[in-house]
């Protein structure tokens, strides 16, 4: 298969993992709150956090493969590949440090967000430049300023962090099928 073949599929499934996993854990915390309790309560729970704690973990390590074959064969821009295993590590380290094992786990948290903010702008700067689709540059930026502005303004808002993963999420889908129909 090829490198960005290879690359767009692994984006596709890992973030599909992460949606129907995280899902499945919301329904084994009794109590969760959508607009009151962050995803990472979902990890204190005993049921609901085997699930979070695959679905970070799962989506960590896609994150962080598709950013190293981005690298390696240059699907993106060097930064934006680079910044992608950074977030995909971070992400990791949200699933193997729970929310109540600091700092790490807030520093986890922290790599994730600002590595997906800055690897979109940098991806939305560079379509832009190369006059790649308006569209496409335009949603990079989204998905770039979502997790940065949640860090920056939003961070005491459990709606606005969902908010923030769930264009990330969306974004890494966008760049999977983008990489599965790149020629």
């Amino acid at each position: 298969m090829q490198p960005h073949k290879a690359a767009g599929v692994m984006a596709a499934l890992g973030s599909v993992a992460f949606i129907f996993l995280v899902i499945l854990a919301t329904a084994k915390y009794p109590g969760y709150l959508f607009s009151e309790n962050y995803l990472s309560d979902l990890g204190v729970h005993s049921e609901a956090g085997l699930f979070f704690f695959t679905a970070t973990i799962l989506m960590g390590l896609a994150l962080a493969a598709v950013g190293a074959l981005c690298w390696k064969n240059e699907l993106v821009p060097k930064a934006a590949a680079g910044l992608l295993v950074a977030a995909g590590l971070g992400l990791m380290g949200v699933g193997f440090f729970p929310k109540e094992v600091e700092p790490h786990h807030s520093v986890s948290a922290g790599l994730t967000f600002l590595s997906v903010g800055l690897a979109g702008l940098n991806v939305a700067w560079n379509w832009f430049q190369e006059k790649q689709s308006m569209l496409l540059s335009l949603g990079a930026a989204v998905v770039g300023l979502a997790p940065l502005a949640y860090v920056a303004f939003f961070q005491d808002s459990p709606l606005a962090q969902k908010i923030a993963v769930s264009v990330m999420v969306l974004g890494f889908i966008g760049l999977g099928f983008w990489l599965l129909k790149k020629k």
